[in-house]
Order: structure tokens, then sequence, then C-alpha cells
């Protein structure tokens, strides 16, 4: 007895070929885009990491040093009704620590906004109320000063005591701006009182007559001071290396 043959295999295998074939040819249409697509996606995820990875390493400056004196609206006994201490000189002299060099020195003159010099700010100063109104610029274009020419954000800043600290602190909100100065920061009048072995903090004139260091330009002035506060820093620092190095 003869077999007969099954009418539907040979069209079911040709539908089977057919049907298989049509999404093989759409898949390999379609792959090279998916694998451009997951190439440009790794070069952006390579490069932002190399970004994040520079940002990272990117040392922050150790050379330099801004050593900054302030000086203030100040009365004798106590302000006037209305009025408050405010900065109206930021010296700042920098200092660099590869050739142990006071390289530059400036006196940034700033008008108050909330207070009047006094006879007695002008007595310890020098500065009056007719100088800051012909030369001192408002404070946020002064700290904008000190952050573009000085860097002052990134680099260590140093100060004789905490007084200038706490000052900044409080005209950044009285004036609502940012604080000029990074998280680093030196107090040049504990750290040398400790070197010295002293059991107590000693003023900028007694440490420089200490150090048979003589004092420089106007007392209570903002750049002078700021000066003599480097030279003070600048013996410190050495006295630092050579003990390290050995010397």
């Amino acid at each position: 007895m003869k077999k007969k043959p099954i009418p539907e295999l040979a069209p079911t295998r040709e539908k089977f070929q057919k049907s298989t074939q049509a999404p093989m040819e759409t898949t390999l249409q379609t792959m090279p885009q998916q694998s451009s697509f997951q190439q440009e996606l790794k070069v952006c995820t390579a490069s932002n990491r190399r970004i994040n990875m520079s940002k990272k390493k990117l040392p922050k400056p150790l050379n330099r040093i801004n050593v900054i004196d302030i000086e203030s609206t100040c009365w004798e006994p106590q302000p006037p009704v209305g009025q408050e201490s405010e900065i109206i000189e930021i010296g700042i002299s920098v200092l660099n620590l590869d050739n142990m060099e006071i390289e530059s020195m400036e006196s940034i003159l700033v008008k108050p906004k909330h207070s009047t010099v006094s006879p007695f700010c002008t007595q310890l100063t020098t500065i009056t109320q007719d100088l800051l109104n012909a030369e001192g610029i408002s404070y946020p274009q002064a700290i904008m000063r000190l952050e573009e020419v000085y860097k002052s954000k990134q680099r260590i800043w140093a100060s004789f005591g905490d007084y200038d600290r706490k000052m900044f602190e409080r005209m950044a909100k009285l004036h609502k701006v940012d604080y000029p100065f990074g998280p680093r920061h030196m107090n040049v009048k504990t750290l040398i009182a400790l070197g010295l072995g002293e059991t107590r903090e000693i003023g900028m004139d007694g440490i420089l007559t200490r150090l048979g260091i003589p004092l420089e330009g106007t007392h209570h002035r903002g750049g002078d001071d700021s000066k003599n506060i480097a030279k003070i820093l600048r013996e410190m620092m050495k006295g630092l290396r050579n003990t390290f190095s050995g010397k």
C-alpha cells in the first residue's frame, strides 16, 4: 500500500523559511544602529569619567599664601545707634613659598555701608571717611578682586588672629555675598606663639621684636600690617622646613 505524500509539508517549510528570514534581515539592519549608539554612549561615559578624574586630581596650590590684614570702623567706647563695625581696608601680601619672597602687597579701601569712620578710628588707622569716599570701592567689588586677582578661594590664607576670619563671615551675611576664601586658614598669632614656646599669644609688634624684624610702614594699616605678618610667617615656614629637612 502506497503512502500518500503530505501536501502541506513543502508549503509549510517555505512559510517557515520566509517567516524566519524577514526578522533576521530586520535584525541585521538594526544592529549597526544599536552598535553605533552603544559606541557613542561608551565614548561619552569615558569622556565624563576622564573629566571627573581630572577634577579630582587637580592639586590645590600650596606654593603661595595670601596673608590678610583688615581694618574696620571702630569707636570709643561704643558705636552710635544704628551703626555696626564694617571692613574699611583689606591688606593683602602674597608669600611665595618657592623662593620665600613677598611678591606683592596691596591695600584695598572699602566704603562702609552701615557705618562711618569716627575720629577715634582715624587716629588709630589714619583712614578718613573722605579717603574712603574718594578711593574706596564697595565690599562686593573688593572680594571680587580677591577672588579674581589673588585666587582667594583656592589658596591658603593667613591672618594674625581669628578676628579677620570672623569679620569676613559677618560681612558675607551683612552684604549677602559669598565668603571669599576656602576652608584652609592659618592663624599666625597662635601658631607662632606655639612655635616660640609661649604660654599665651603675643601681639604682632611683640613678635616682630622677638624675631628681630623691624616694623615696616604704619601699624594698623592693612597693607603694611599684612606685609609684616607675611615676614613673621616666612620665618615660621623657614624654621619648619629646616626642621623637617634636617638642616
